[in-house]
């Protein structure tokens, strides 16, 4: 991986700052383009009308003392419930007196409720989940061991919380009312009778290699005992009434598949006769066309009520919003303890059928061998592939967007002009339990009118400085991309089992200037309960704090005034004054945010969706982490704005060259992401080479402290300008290419992408370079005609032969010429699909001349003191653009290593030892190291070349400090029918070579798939 300090200069060298106009320049066009539903541009544009000051609050059939204390304090617009039409006209009726505006709400959320659509006898499917738990493991996201042969397990029902963190009333026989526990359990969930043990035959290949093993779902009864029993110790309703499940499954012909990863899946759907905690009324299917219309219907009648209540038209003058549902789509759990499920949605006959739909997979599971089915256990790539994770999870996202998306219209047939929105996530815009609860943050602002999130920062009486510059920080870009307004939700409540507390004025103040970065267009405030004899204890206003609801009417004059001057208060860093110094320059409210982003961070769901909080607390195929890691580091720990792209699966297409989203990122000076994308070299990409790692708390802590360094370090530039004078002159190389940088303490290499992938530089941090170079021959050309088509600027590369008879294919059959050699692979730029610290892929397109058609990849892995480099050929992409594909076996792989030319070259032989009669350097002859012999160079004064049976070769480094040693550890295979059996070979210039003599280290691997893997290292003897 390139470091960030020298990825953030060049970058600066081509960066020109994007200010105000480096955005699209019409994002409204640009949101509508990926939008199917309708849009009104004035329902997107930030403009001065918008109310500055929201506040929610309980809702009662008579909000007129609500609306009044808050009309008298400075707010623009209160929260009215929509009812019934008299309830409606009453709540109006106050609004115009006190002359304010109103939003309210959908009530019904038929993803979370489907009361309303039983009782009004409307068709419906309920949300199928995989969860439960075995072994004190949350099935969900563990795999289990067993043995070939007969089982019978107990499954636990789904586990929200390590912990009961709820209470509720209970009525006793008596009369007498007891308060217990519940959340240890989801509490509302009922097993559907259907159960599936998942067994892997072989690791993922491409495609799945699976058996679905029946399972007999039977009831567990009270004599039933759990391994591990999560519950042990706790008591009450939810604990003697829960769902235990008893599998019996057969695995005694499953003895030679992979038993130690084997899958279970318990499915369940939402029972709304079930005690719950919570959103016990039953959950409906997102992927459902039942579900859509549902959420259609309510759209249409919660307008239709403020209608009715306004004499025939709806009072857009006075109602300006409504909120359709809360957060989740469907419940997640905490996932503070091993048993915690997500759970996995998305298994309903709707849901599967959609998955089917783009991953081409049946859902019948008979058909499992030959279909690819959605992950039943989340986080293992390597059991299912990361594109069924990538999809399973982004088809959830999007079917829950376009349930927002049927609600809107339903609502826009009623009226033009009312704004939806949601509160789209409880905070923690990178956690698994947004991503399970259905929160696709971009494909939800792109379907609501304004984006909405609640970042609460007070939590048992501490300020968590983090929370709103983190949250914030993410979905400010989609207000500035798709030009919409940002209102945020003020904490003012104090939701006991979640630690949230009680603010006072101090809060309120630093809340509102940690907002201000990020352009907010209004504030929203939750909660307001003014209703006398209530016993609601959770919110701030006006009753638990007096002296907060005070202050609160003079913050909400400073917005007002401010707004009216169009100043909303001094531009400042994300961070808030009790951590950084702030400018005290102006800023302008209808601008948004004060500067745009520079920064563009590529989240793919690729690498998204594989991410997964395991039962030891780690992270499995951690390449999302590391991009959050960057993300705080520059967004929280150094202050600076980005735009957030949340990639799908399916949106660079072939080579991505249609795809829009490129053209957008283009834009930016400065891309950071998890995989490589095309056209865009210089995008920085973190976490490549994660897949099937781990990383812990304290790995990423110490990364994203890492990265603030770096990033600190390069801040501290004063402008641009500055950072040109001072990019770091590479070595050898042109500034103009791209330069990955591979180290650590005992190593250091670097590749250049342009030049066909050639490692430039290998050596010891700040020591010699064992490899010979001339950049200079970038502009030297060898062929008769003058075209520079070989251009040998050293290094350490890959050919592709046979030289003598496959180059013809490129240089021309009819005058039998074989020099120079076909040019794409030797100086053509190679892309790089990734990157890392310590890790690079590099690959060629299709190349086809004649009957000739290859792709070809280099892969760099730096290992402690070792450098392992694999390189192939791909006949899978060479086949689809040949027919019939090629299968020409004469294929020759070599990896040739250009050094500075010494007097002799250290050789270890295998087998016979055998050398081609045709030399043009000496034999090897036996040498004073065990186990090596000595091919000598000294004598000759030619060019010359040798092809032995060897597995490594060494030359002295140019310093005298050691050897330069590389050896062939894994060939594909020796022999071919058309080449000789060598596997080795060293070519010498003559001695008096300009610009100087150098000599090459070779091995060769044969076949038109052939591939081979080298470990290069230093080493002070060969002994």
């Amino acid at each position: 991986m390139k470091t960030f300090a020298s990825l953030f200069v060049s970058l600066c060298a081509l960066c020109v700052c994007r200010g105000a106009g480096g955005s699209p320049a019409t994002p409204q066009q640009a949101y509508e383009g990926k939008n199917s539903a309708t849009t009104n541009s004035s329902l997107v544009t930030r403009h001065s009308s918008l109310p500055r000051v929201w506040m929610s609050a309980t809702l009662r059939n008579d909000m007129e003392e609500t609306i009044r204390m808050c009309a008298e304090q400075g707010v623009d617009c209160v929260e009215v419930p929509t009812w019934q039409a008299e309830d409606c006209r009453r709540n109006l009726a106050a609004l115009r007196k006190y002359g304010v505006k109103g939003f309210t709400s959908s009530g019904s959320d038929p993803t979370m409720d489907s009361r309303p659509a039983v009782h009004d006898g409307m068709p419906c499917e309920r949300a199928v989940c995989v969860a439960g738990a075995y072994r004190g493991l949350a099935i969900d996201r563990n795999v289990f061991s067993f043995t070939a042969g007969p089982h019978e397990i107990v499954v636990e029902p789904p586990v929200y919380s390590v912990r009961q963190p709820y209470t509720r009333r209970r009525k006793n026989p008596d009369g007498t009312v007891s308060i217990v526990k519940s959340g240890h359990y989801y509490g509302s969930f009922r097993p559907t009778g259907k159960a599936e043990i998942i067994v892997p035959e072989r690791l993922y290949d491409g495609r799945q290699h699976l058996r679905i093993i029946p399972c007999e779902v039977l009831s567990a009864g009270s004599d039933a005992k759990p391994e591990n029993d999560t519950a042990a110790g706790m008591s009450g309703p939810e604990i003697e009434n829960r769902r235990l499940v008893r599998l019996k499954f057969d695995l005694t012909d499953c003895a030679d598949c992979l038993l130690d990863k084997v899958g279970i899946a318990v499915y369940w759907e939402s029972d709304p006769d079930g005690a719950s905690w919570k959103n016990g009324n039953g959950q409906l299917s997102v992927f459902s066309d039942l579900t859509r219309e549902r959420a259609r219907h309510v759209g249409r009648w919660r307008a239709n009520q403020w209608v009715l209540a306004n004499e025939g038209t709806f009072p857009s003058n006075d109602i300006v919003a409504i909120r359709f549902g809360d957060e989740c789509f469907n419940i997640t759990g905490w996932v503070d303890c091993p048993a915690a499920s997500f759970p996995l949605w998305g298994f309903s006959e709707s849901g599967l059928a959609a998955f089917g739909k783009v991953s081409g997979s049946a859902t019948n599971l008979s058909l499992a061998r030959s279909a690819t089915i959605a992950p039943r256990t989340w986080g293992y790539p390597e059991i299912y592939g990361k594109w069924a994770y990538a999809k399973a999870l982004y088809e959830y996202h999007r079917a829950c967007a376009e349930i927002v998306r049927v609600f809107r219209e339903g609502v826009r047939e009623v009226t033009p002009d009312l704004l939806v929105f949601r509160n789209t996530t409880r905070a923690g815009m990178w956690s698994e339990q947004n991503d399970h609860d259905g929160s696709g943050q971009e494909l939800l602002a792109r379907e609501l009118d304004f984006i909405h999130i609640d970042p609460y920062p007070i939590h048992a009486g501490s300020y968590a400085t983090e929370t709103i510059p983190c949250d914030m920080g993410y979905v400010s870009g989609f207000a500035q991309r798709f030009g919409k307004p940002l209102i945020p939700w003020m904490q003012a409540h104090a939701y006991a089992p979640s630690g949230l507390g009680d603010i006072t004025p101090a809060d309120m103040k630093r809340m509102w200037e940690q907002h201000l970065p990020f352009g907010p267009d209004a504030m929203m405030w939750l909660g307001f309960n003014a209703h006398p004899g209530t016993s609601d204890t959770e919110m701030t206003f006006p009753k638990r704090s007096p002296e907060s609801w005070a202050y609160a009417k003079e913050l909400f004059a400073k917005v007002h005034a401010e707004q009216k001057a169009k100043v909303l208060g001094p531009k400042s860093q994300v961070l808030d004054s009790a951590t950084r110094t702030q400018d005290p320059g102006p800023r302008t409210q209808d601008l948004g945010r004060m500067e745009a982003a520079s920064v563009a961070i590529v989240r793919p769901y690729v690498t998204r969706a594989m991410c997964c909080m395991q039962s030891d607390g780690r992270w499995r195929n951690p390449a999302d982490r590391y991009l959050e890691a960057w993300a705080l580091a520059w967004g929280v720990d150094n202050g600076q704005l980005f735009d957030i792209f949340e990639l799908p699966p399916n949106e660079l297409r072939g080579e991505g060259a249609d795809s829009p989203i490129l053209d957008e990122l283009a834009r930016y000076g400065r891309v950071v992401t998890t995989i490589a994308l095309p056209g865009l070299p210089n995008a920085l990409i973190l976490g490549a080479g994660t897949e099937g790692t781990d990383q812990t708390q304290e790995e990423f802590d110490a990364l994203r402290k890492s990265f603030a360094k770096e990033i600190a370090e390069e801040l501290s530039e004063s402008n641009v300008e500055s950072q040109k004078s001072k990019v770091p002159k590479l070595t050898t190389y042109d500034l103009r290419l791209t330069t990955i940088i591979l180290a650590n303490e005992s190593l250091k290499v670097e590749i250049v992408p342009e030049w066909a992938g050639r490692m430039m530089f290998f050596g010891r941090p700040g020591d010699v370079n064992a490899l010979w170079t001339y950049p200079a021959a970038i502009t030297y050309t060898i062929d008769s005609a003058g075209n520079p088509l070989w251009k040998n600027v050293g290094g350490e590369k890959t050919w592709v032969g046979s030289q003598k008879r496959g180059w013809r294919a490129f240089a021309g059959v009819e005058n039998g010429r074989v020099w120079p050699p076909p040019a794409w692979f030797d100086s053509m730029p190679m892309q790089v699909v990734e990157t890392g610290p310590t890790n690079a892929v590099l690959r060629t397109g299709v190349n086809r001349a004649g009957d000739w058609a290859i792709s070809m990849e280099r892969s760099f892995t730096l290992l402690g003191d070792r450098l392992v480099v694999r390189q192939r050929l791909i006949p899978e992409d060479a086949a689809k653009i040949c027919e019939p594909p090629i299968t020409n076996d004469m294929r020759r792989l070599w990896s040739i290593a250009q050094v500075p030319r010494p007097d002799r070259v250290a050789i270890r032989l295998v087998g016979e030892g055998r050398h081609n009669d045709d030399a043009g350097l000496p034999a090897p002859v036996p040498s004073n190291i065990p186990g090596w012999s000595w091919i000598h160079l000294s004598d000759t004064t030619t060019d010359g070349k040798i092809e032995v049976d060897g597995d490594a070769l060494a030359a002295p480094l140019s310093n005298g400090s050691g050897w330069f040693l590389i050896e062939q550890t894994a060939p594909a295979r020796h022999l071919s029918a058309f080449e000789k059996p060598g596997r080795a070979m060293v070519f010498a210039t003559r001695p008096n070579y300009q610009p100087s003599a150098y000599a090459e280290l070779e091995f060769a691997a044969y076949g038109a798939d052939a591939e081979q893997t080298l470990t290069f290292r230093l080493t002070p003897s060969l002994k």
